[in-house]
């Protein structure tokens, strides 16, 4: 889900990188030499040719470029990452301290994904997995209660975990003490009554 959602997950430190940081990281990783037509595709991405939908989009151009040059999931055969070596690369990334040490595990990325799978790493990186879905669509495809119940929380694994059980319900929700949720999600309460119930667990 942190993979689907990546705008969710508060677990994981942001990674201080945009696009700008990633066309020039990739730059260097393949080697493009000044008068490369691909260099000048990553650094100016926003430019250029492509339709409606990916003529923004720097993940798609960085596919173009990587698409060349990457192997496939044919010669990669038992290199290729799993989930969780995805997610401990974006780790190891998130808590590099300086653009070598980040770009040195972008490295490590490119020599064991596909073109494909950069791209879609890259849209985790910048949080913008372009779906077409919305997160509350994908959080009740995970469980009916999931959307209300990550409201209430603010913790994608918590609630995860919980939304693991098919039956679980959410039958009451509590906030927690130091714990982040939405107030805007929550109903507006009668004061004299919400003092009544606060005297009663006194």
């Amino acid at each position: 889900m942190r993979l689907t959602t990546p705008q969710l997950d508060t677990e994981r430190p942001v990674y201080m990188i945009k696009e700008k940081a990633l066309s020039r990281m990739y730059v260097s990783i393949l080697g493009l030499p000044e008068e490369s037509g691909d260099r000048k595709l990553l650094l100016n991405w926003k430019r250029g040719s492509g339709s409606a939908a990916t003529i923004n989009s720097f993940p798609d151009k960085a596919y173009d470029v990587l698409a060349k040059r990457c192997a496939t999931a044919e010669e990669l055969k038992g290199a290729r990452f799993s989930v969780a070596e995805v997610n401990e690369q974006l780790d190891a990334l998130a808590h590099a301290q300086n653009d070598n040490a980040k770009q040195a595990v972008l490295h490590t990325i490119h020599t064991r994904a596909t073109a494909v799978e950069q791209k879609w790493i890259m849209r985790v990186i910048l949080k913008d997995m372009a779906l077409g879905l919305k997160e509350d669509s994908i959080l009740k495809l995970l469980h009916p209660d999931a959307k209300e119940l990550f409201n209430s929380v603010c913790d994608l694994r918590a609630a995860c975990d919980q939304c693991a059980d098919p039956s679980f319900r959410i039958d009451d929700i509590s906030i927690k003490p130091f714990c982040a949720f939405k107030p805007k999600c929550t109903h507006r309460t009668d004061w004299d009554q919400a003092s009544a119930q606060a005297r009663m667990h006194l």
